[in-house]
């Protein structure tokens, strides 16, 4: 995850050594195109490594502080980039780029925040589950307990009709033999 933040970096020093190269050559706008090329790449990539990492999970603050160097350098390298790019006549590729650049961050931001709407969704999602395989978990115990129970009282009941039977009859015998219910 570094070593990404650090290839963008590298990429973005690559771009300013063609920019210092550009204003001592007053180069053209084809050099200004493969420089301007390499700055969206290096903005695209750290854009992309942002979504990656913020889909599985938060920054951490190593992480957070990394991107915001990153991006602190990217807006310098960008402001490198279109003095040259006036220097050499050709703003209007500089102009061009700014214009999809500009575009490719809406629609980063657009996806940020779906993103996070779907990582809101999917925990949602996720309660429900836990709170059906709870109530699901609930029932089934309570019917096993409720089923035990009762298995438990109609044992019981059996067992004391079959003393109240054992009982009434030694009490019959005893009245038989002495006239008494206990001898």
């Amino acid at each position: 995850m570094f070593a990404e933040i650090s290839a963008i970096l590298g990429i973005l020093n690559t771009v300013n050594s063609a920019i210092s190269t550009i204003k001592e050559a007053n180069g053209n706008a084809a050099d200004a195109a493969s420089i301007l090329g390499k700055f969206s790449d290096a903005n695209l990539r750290l854009n992309a490594w942002e979504k990656k990492t913020k889909i599985k999970r938060p920054l951490t603050p190593k992480e957070a502080m990394d991107l915001t160097l990153a991006r602190r350098k990217i807006e310098a390298t960008d402001r490198a980039l279109k003095d040259a790019c006036l220097m050499s006549g050709c703003s209007d590729v500089y102009q061009e780029m700014k214009r999809v650049q500009w575009e490719s961050e809406q629609n980063h931001k657009n996806y940020m925040k779906n993103v996070l709407a779907k990582r809101r969704a999917r925990k949602k999602k996720m309660e429900q589950y836990i709170i059906a395989i709870g109530l699901v978990i609930i029932v089934v115990l309570g019917s096993v307990i409720g089923w035990g129970g009762y298995k438990a009282y109609t044992k019981y009941e059996n067992n004391s009709e079959k003393n109240r039977m054992s009982a009434a009859q030694e009490r019959q015998k005893n009245i038989r033999q002495c006239g008494r219910s206990k001898c």
